[in-house]
C-alpha cells in the first residue's frame, strides 16, 4: 500500500494482522492468551470482512500466575513492545516502527467480580506512508479469564505457528451474543434505553459461517451443542457483568444485604472475617443464578427463533407425489 490508494480503515487492518503475527510468535504472549472475534473467525473460514482490533483474553494458567491487575499490565507493557519490535525488524523491508504504546486498564474502576481487562492503544510509523499525518491508532482488546468448554478452544494455525483461538461455534455463538445485545428489547431489559446500531456485521458473519460449514448431519451434534453452550456461557457472562456494575459497594441497597447476611452468619457463630467473606460470595452466587436464568431464556429464544424459520421453509417444499395404483395382474 502508498499514498495513492491509503485508506484508513484499510490500512489498519493489514496492519493489525501483522501485529497478531507478532503476538503469535512471541512465546509468552502466545502462551498467555486466547484470541476470538472476527479476525479468528476469517482465520477459521479462510475469508471474511476486515476487523479494526485484535480481540483476545488471558488464558487461566496466566491469570492464576498473575492474579492481580498491576501483574497483568505489567506483564503486557513488557513483553508486547518486544513482540512487536523483534517482529518488525525480522521483516525483509523494515516498514513499520513502534511509536507509542498505551496499556490501559479496563474498566477503569476495578470489578468487584473480577472481570478486568486490558485495552492497549498503539501507533506506529509506516515506512511506505511517510506523506500521511496521523495514521490511526491501533487497538488490542486483552479481556480477563474466561469460561470454556471442551468445544470452545483449540489450536489454530498462523503464520507457521499455532495460537489458543475460539473454535468456529464459539465464534457463531459469540456472534448471536453480540448481536441479541444491541437489540431494543434487550437494553429495555438491563435498563439502557438509550438507542444502539443493531450490530448488522454479526448477521453477516453468522451467515457467512452457516453457509461454508453448514450444521447438516447428526455428526454435527456436538457442534450445535457447543453453539448453544457457548451461547449460555457468553449470556452469563454478559449478564453478570452488567449486574455487577449496579451491585457494587457504594449502592445502599447492597450494603444492606451484605450487613443482613452478616449479621446472620455472625448469628451462626462465624467470625467477622469469615462471615463478611461468606456474604460476598452468597451474593455472588445471587448475581450468577439471576444472570444463568437471562441467559437461559434468551437462548430458548434463540432456538424458538430457529424452529420458526424452519417452519417457514415448508411452504417452499414441493408437494409429494401421490404413488398411483400397480396394474392388476391378468
Amino acid at each position: 500500500m502508498d499514498s495513492s490508494n491509503y485508506h484508513p480503515d484499510r490500512w489498519r487492518d493489514e496492519v493489525l494482522e501483522e501485529v497478531l503475527r507478532a503476538m503469535a510468535r512471541h512465546p509468552e504472549l502466545n502462551k498467555a492468551l486466547t484470541f476470538k472475534g472476527a479476525r479468528v473467525l476469517k482465520q477459521r473460514l479462510g475469508r471474511g470482512r476486515s476487523s479494526l482490533d485484535v480481540d483476545s483474553s488471558f488464558s487461566a494458567e496466566f491469570t492464576a500466575e498473575h492474579p492481580s491487575r498491576e501483574q497483568q499490565i505489567a506483564f503486557i507493557r513488557e513483553n508486547f513492545e518486544q513482540a512487536l519490535t523483534s517482529y518488525f525488524n525480522s521483516m525483509d523491508v523494515v516498514r513499520y516502527t513502534v511509536q507509542r504504546i498505551d496499556v490501559r486498564p479496563r474498566p477503569r474502576a476495578e470489578s468487584p467480580f473480577g472481570w478486568n481487562g486490558v485495552k492497549i492503544m498503539l501507533t506506529v510509523a509506516d515506512g511506505e506512508l511517510a506523506g500521511i499525518e496521523n495514521l490511526p491508532n491501533l487497538e488490542i482488546e486483552v479481556s480477563s479469564t474466561e469460561k470454556y468448554d471442551d468445544h470452545s478452544i483449540a489450536k489454530m494455525p498462523l503464520d507457521g505457528t499455532e495460537v489458543n483461538a475460539y473454535t468456529l461455534e464459539r465464534c457463531v455463538g459469540e456472534k448471536f451474543r453480540a448481536y441479541l445485545s444491541s437489540t431494543a428489547t434487550y437494553r429495555q431489559k438491563i435498563g439502557r434505553p438509550e438507542a444502539m446500531a443493531l450490530r448488522v456485521k454479526d448477521l453477516y458473519d453468522i451467515a457467512l459461517a452457516m453457509r461454508d460449514k453448514p450444521i447438516s448431519s447428526n455428526e454435527d451434534l456436538w457442534s450445535r451443542v457447543a453453539l448453544l453452550s457457548t451461547l449460555v456461557t457468553r449470556r452469563e457472562q454478559f449478564h453478570s457483568v452488567r449486574i455487577g456494575e449496579t451491585v457494587t459497594l457504594l449502592t445502599p441497597q447492597v450494603l444492606a444485604r451484605i450487613n443482613s447476611l452478616d449479621s446472620m452468619l455472625l448469628g451462626k457463630g462465624l467470625d467477622p472475617t469469615t462471615a463478611h467473606g461468606t456474604a460476598l460470595t452468597i451474593l455472588n452466587g445471587q448475581v450468577q443464578t439471576q444472570s444463568f436464568i437471562m441467559a437461559y431464556s434468551e437462548s430458548f429464544l434463540v432456538v424458538g427463533l430457529i424452529l420458526f424459520a424452519s417452519c417457514g421453509a415448508l411452504i417452499f417444499l414441493p408437494k409429494p407425489v401421490k404413488a398411483q395404483n400397480a396394474p392388476s395382474a391378468g
